[in-house]
């Protein structure tokens, strides 16, 4: 359990990410997680905040595998991606999950994060995982050039992500202001607020509030 920190200024530098069909090897230079790192492991994190931090995925909080939980968090002000060489998207500025993580996120807010440019999930990241939402503020979280899922990306298989009573607002993407839903994830929205996200970049842009490219998706109340 780590309880009651805040983490600040963190920067994990680099671009490359394993892509998911290479075995994971545990390294150092895994541009991943710059505020809070968990790799195939179970911690609670509880009553943090982490600000201003940057990596390539979760620039808050990175996570692969294992069953975190991040109970009432504040993830504020990071980024993801631009710290590569090529100047790359990033992934989950707030937070991103990768390689069958399970994460519970209960009573967090995540706000004011933002991604490079051409990336996925400027607020939350979540990439052939699951994730169990609750009670959240997922608010003002952008990029600085176009992404997909301004509030949350969810994609891959199997990917499950739950959202109960959270608020998503004032978020911005080129596609899915406050979420995107990428095939074939299977998404249930529940008891949420999703308001005053908006769409950037061309006439092409879709989903000011929601856009689901063919993944499994309802909407309740």
């Amino acid at each position: 359990v780590l309880r009651g920190f805040k983490i600040t200024g963190a920067i994990v530098r680099g671009s490359v990410i394993p892509p998911d069909n290479v075995s994971w090897s545990s390294s150092p230079t895994h541009p991943i997680g710059a505020g809070i790192y968990c790799e195939f492991s179970s911690p609670t994190i509880v009553d943090c905040v982490i600000t201003q931090c940057s990596a390539e995925l979760g620039g808050g909080i990175g996570a692969v595998g294992g069953t975190p939980a991040f109970m009432d968090c504040t993830i504020e002000e990071c980024y993801a991606g631009g710290m590569g060489p090529a100047q790359s998207g990033g992934y989950g500025a707030g937070i991103g999950l990768i390689r069958g993580s399970d994460a519970d996120i209960i009573n967090c807010k995540i706000k004011s994060n933002v991604g490079y440019r051409n990336g996925c999930g400027a607020g939350v990241y979540c990439w052939k995982s699951e994730a169990l939402l609750a009670n959240c503020d997922i608010s003002f979280n952008s990029a600085q050039g176009s992404i997909q899922g301004g509030g949350i990306y969810c994609g891959g298989s199997p990917t499950r992500v739950t959202l109960e009573h959270c608020v998503i607002s004032h978020n911005t993407a080129e596609s899915g202001g406050g979420i995107f839903a990428n095939s074939p994830a299977y998404v249930r929205v529940t008891n949420c607020t999703i308001a005053n996200n908006r769409l950037s970049g061309s006439q092409m842009s879709v989903g000011g509030g929601i856009h689901s490219a063919g993944s499994d998706i309802v909407i309740k109340n």
